[in-house]
């Protein structure tokens, strides 16, 4: 929790509350490849696996957050280049720019090679047809 804390200071007005939950992985009982992280996520925002979707890059983060019941969204970072992103409804080389669209990986494709927020809603709509707000979890490691 110290890096995660560091990093908002960094990144953000002392004032400003960016998540309304963080979870931290050694603020969980078991490390990833296990759910906890996520479980620890969920519980704190007061919200189901299906009401949520998962940011990750590695296949560990996969595999946790699919163990949680999340749906994930995978994206390539420095460290994790290398892993497979089996598991993922859609896989990409970033979350992209309107002027600096992703690159598709794999599967679902997103509108202009942007992930945006309003896509991420059509896109859990088209599940089952019903409109359920959909919360973003990422974790630290």
């Amino acid at each position: 929790r110290p890096n995660v804390d560091r990093l908002l200071a960094a990144n953000f007005p002392p004032d400003a509350a960016p998540f309304d939950v963080i979870a931290a992985g050694d603020e969980a009982k078991r490390k990833k490849p296990a759910p906890d992280v996520f479980l620890l996520a969920l519980a704190g925002l007061n919200v189901a696996a299906s009401e949520a979707v998962a940011f990750e890059d590695s296949a560990a983060g996969i595999s946790s957050a699919r163990a949680a019941g999340l749906p994930v969204l995978a994206t390539r970072s420095r460290y994790t280049d290398s892993h497979r992103l089996d598991g993922a409804f859609s896989a990409v080389s970033d979350l992209g720019e309107p002027d600096r669209p992703h690159r598709h990986i794999a599967g679902v494709a997103w509108p202009g090679g942007v992930v945006d927020l309003a896509g991420l809603i059509r896109w859990h709509e088209s599940l089952d047809g019903q409109s359920t707000p959909v919360q973003a979890i990422g974790t630290s490691r």
